[in-house]
């Protein structure tokens, strides 16, 4: 925190009736962006934490990292199949009656 902010901090507080606090509003909103950042910052470190045990579960068991690859394969390989065959469709069917 640089000098400035800190004597605004000083000032403001010293504003606010001799009591020393931060009027509710401000609390509140301040309140409200840091629980928003901590809950995405835990959301982030929840899904590396997560990622770094399947990839190290997948380099201890060879077997099964050959089994996701093949899995993956397959989903990549059936979407596109589903989009081929959509696109193909496409062609045949009217949209109400009209031929495109």
């Amino acid at each position: 925190m640089s000098l400035k902010n800190e004597m605004h901090t000083i000032s403001f507080i010293g504003n606010t009736a001799g009591k020393g606090e931060i009027p509710p509003s401000i609390l509140e909103s301040n309140m409200k962006e840091i629980g928003t950042y901590l809950v995405i910052a835990g959301i982030g470190i929840f899904v590396l934490v997560s990622i770094g045990k399947i990839i190290s579960f997948i380099f201890e068991n060879p077997l099964s990292g050959f089994a996701l690859i093949a899995v993956i394969s397959g989903v990549v390989l059936m979407l596109l199949g589903i989009a081929k065959e959509k696109k193909e469709s496409k062609k045949d069917e009217p949209f109400r009656g009209i031929k495109q």
